[in-house]
């Protein structure tokens, strides 16, 4: 079976992967909820209709009013002109009231209808509900796709059927038109073809079987084939072949972004491709066939090759352009301020770190129009795994090697400019237990935990360079685990100290969430309108800001804000 949260297929009763239990799914109940959830909706339709129609009797009358011929009321008798003038003040006074009332009231309606966009869903592996009640059922998880970020999530909105028991993974748009799906199928007797995928395959091929492909964790000959469409449209194939495919991006424009990595027969890894499909044009473009890294943005892509060289290039054009040699890594944006050697998304601000076989650590913004070379940051001889760059301040950090840095003195030189290196300064801060920091932009707070597996938090972290840094015990027996973002782009971060789950908001504030924690129990935690919510171990929690828990229900496998249409 294919796992609902990472996507691995897998045989037993848990993801070896993700550790996250098998759920089974009861047809009849299913069934049940199905029927309820499409009552409510019916019902929601109706309710829609009315609010729509109270939104154009307001805007009716606020029309006729604002079209209203004022001028028709003043006489020409010059005796009465004095009073019809008052009058008319009266009567455009109270026109002005109506007019302000009637936009108030549309912006209220568009408010409440706005509010909508950031709600808190959970999911127990079969189905998606709507906060913690589970009677309070949205779809199916097999029903929907989500966008890149899983800030919204769509229902497949596609012509003709596709086998869905045969995909490994799904990305949509944002905006909601573009679609990118990865099926793979076994081979029968040696048929090259998949059984899957009978659509238009003229924008790509049918690959051989008789190659080894990688299928999670085990090796298995079969076939990986990516398709794509438009909303209320047909598929398209865009690529079939025993080497695995993952969708990296499908963008709002409808380019779709994506990995095909070869495997070799060891099930070590072979060449990756790295290729753009434009939906509309129907046409694959390979931007790079021997890519290392990778990192997708809002308008670009960038990665590098297996030679060090770093390349971006623009949705728009498909022309790659070169930006540098000799790059050993890539640091893309986790959280503000923060980076880290991951493949993924470049978020919003669409910068990002690199560091050169030399040491050198460049920092460069896309959307910087004025320095398209990067800012130099400083050169470092050491192993870096995660890194914190505070610009307004010129100051970093690194953790890596065991060891925490601070680096001050870094300015907006930039790499052509030939920096001195001499007005930088370099320090230890701590040894470390774990290479995972946060930073606070908010509070200018830095949290490590160093070798005596202590939390520790420096305060006033991004100051000036002359001022020296000193952290503060928050408290002790932190877990190997270490310091742990909180899901889905969300502020804070949970740790476990003395088998105790803690939350913390960037603040120096700290909650306790739950006690005798399991270890190596699949955890998220986050923070939705003042409330905290815990999943761990398949239960999620309801807390306060204080502490207290207010609710819990078991059987949860996800949880998430964003906004589902299923229309």
């Amino acid at each position: 079976m294919i796992c609902p949260k990472c996507g691995n297929e897998f045989e037993g009763t848990t993801c070896p992967k993700c550790n996250s239990p098998a759920i089974l799914v009861n047809a009849s109940d299913y069934e049940r909820r199905r029927r309820e959830w499409e009552e409510r909706e019916k019902q929601k339709n109706s309710e829609e209709q009315k609010k729509q129609k109270n939104r154009d009797d307001v805007r009716r009358v606020a029309k006729k009013i604002a079209d209203t011929d004022y001028s028709q009321l003043v006489s020409s008798n010059a005796g009465r002109a004095a009073g019809f003038a008052s009058r008319n003040r009266r009567i455009l006074a109270m026109a002005g009231a109506v007019i302000a009332a009637a936009i108030v009231i549309i912006v209220l309606i568009n408010a409440v209808t706005a509010s909508g966009k950031n709600i808190f869903y959970v999911s127990d592996g079969s189905s998606i509900y709507k906060g913690m009640d589970k009677n309070n059922i949205i779809c199916s998880t097999d029903d929907v796709i989500f966008n890149y970020d899983r800030s919204c999530a769509y229902s497949y909105n596609i012509v003709g059927d596709i086998d869905r028991q045969a995909i490994t993974g799904t990305m949509v748009s944002s905006n909601g038109r573009y679609y990118a799906a990865v099926m793979y199928t076994e081979n029968n007797g040696g048929n090259n073809e998949s059984a899957a995928v009978d659509g238009n395959d003229d924008a790509g091929y049918i690959g051989e079987s008789n190659s080894t492909a990688v299928n999670g964790n085990a090796i298995s000959t079969g076939t990986y084939t990516l398709i794509c469409w438009k909303k209320n449209d047909g598929y398209v194939s865009v690529k079939s072949s025993t080497d695995k495919k993952t969708i990296a991006m499908v963008t709002d424009d409808g380019m779709l972004v994506y990995t095909d990595t070869h495997y070799l027969n060891e099930g070590a890894v072979g060449a990756e491709i790295l290729g753009c499909y434009y939906i509309d044009e129907q046409k694959n473009l390979t931007l790079s066939s021997d890519m290392d890294e990778y990192a997708v943005a809002a308008d670009n892509v960038i990665w590098t090759d297996s030679d060090g060289t770093l390349y971006r290039t623009k949705y728009k054009d498909g022309t790659a352009v070169r930006i540098a040699r000799n790059v050993k890594k890539i640091y893309t944006r986790q959280k503000t301020y923060m980076y880290a050697n991951v493949n993924g998304m470049i978020q919003t601000e669409s910068a990002f770190v690199y560091v050169t076989q030399d040491g050198e650590y460049i920092y460069l913004d896309l959307s910087d129009k004025k320095n398209h070379d990067g800012i130099y940051l400083f050169t470092s001889a050491s192993q870096t795994d995660s890194l914190v760059y505070i610009a307004k301040s010129g100051c970093a950090y690194t953790a890596g090697g065991g060891r925490l840095s601070r680096i001050t003195g870094i300015t907006d030189e930039t790499v052509s400019g030939q920096p001195d290196d001499n007005i930088r300064k370099t320090e230890t801060v701590s040894e470390l237990a774990s290479s995972s920091v946060y930073y606070s932009s908010d509070a200018d707070c830095l949290y490590y935990v160093n070798k005596s597996d202590e939390l520790v938090l420096i305060k006033n972290a991004g100051k000036a360079a002359d001022i020296s840094v000193s952290g503060v015990t928050v408290t002790s027996g932190i877990t190997k685990s270490g310091i742990q973002y909180t899901a889905y782009g969300n502020d804070g971060f949970w740790y476990i100290s003395q088998s105790s789950l803690c939350y913390c908001d960037g603040s120096s504030k700290q909650i306790k969430l739950k006690d005798d924690v399991k270890q190596g129990a699949v955890i998220y935690c986050m923070e939705y309108k003042n409330r905290i919510y815990c999943l761990h171990d398949g239960t999620l929690s309801r807390i306060s800001t204080g502490g207290n828990v207010q609710m819990e229900t078991g059987g949860i496998a996800d949880i998430w804000t964003g906004r589902i249409r299923t229309r």
